[in-house]
């Protein structure tokens, strides 16, 4: 018998949680990456396109992201909160800076529109 295994996105080499409509999420993680994405509708080998990476001591905060000073941003660029999607990094016991480190080197790789 197989075993069933939650589908994963990677950005570099840094495998996300499977990207989930932010309207449905709902996390208990603490720490960690997250990137805010949108279906992409020109790159068929790539279903989402990220327009955001960012960190965040506690991810399971309900509120945090609706009152980021970037999420207008995101909206723009999803059309509406429903075709906005997140997944997640877990780094457990990290430091804001270690976090930041990685949000860095994934904003200077993928230029995500709403990181600028």
């Amino acid at each position: 018998m197989g075993t069933w295994v939650l589908p994963m996105i990677y950005f570099a080499n840094y495998q996300f949680s499977e990207p989930e409509s932010l309207a449905k999420w709902n996390t208990e993680e603490k720490n960690g990456i997250y990137v805010l994405l949108i279906k992409d509708p020109i790159e068929k080998s790539k279903p989402y396109k990220a327009i955001f990476f960012g960190e965040s001591n506690d991810l399971s905060d309900p509120g945090f992201l609706r009152s980021h000073q970037r999420f207008d941003c995101w909206i723009q660029e999803a059309g509406s909160e429903a075709d906005l999607h997140i997944a997640t990094f877990p780094m457990p016991n990290s430091t804001p800076g270690l976090r930041q480190s990685v949000v860095t080197f994934l904003v200077k790789y993928y230029h995500p529109v709403c990181n600028t």
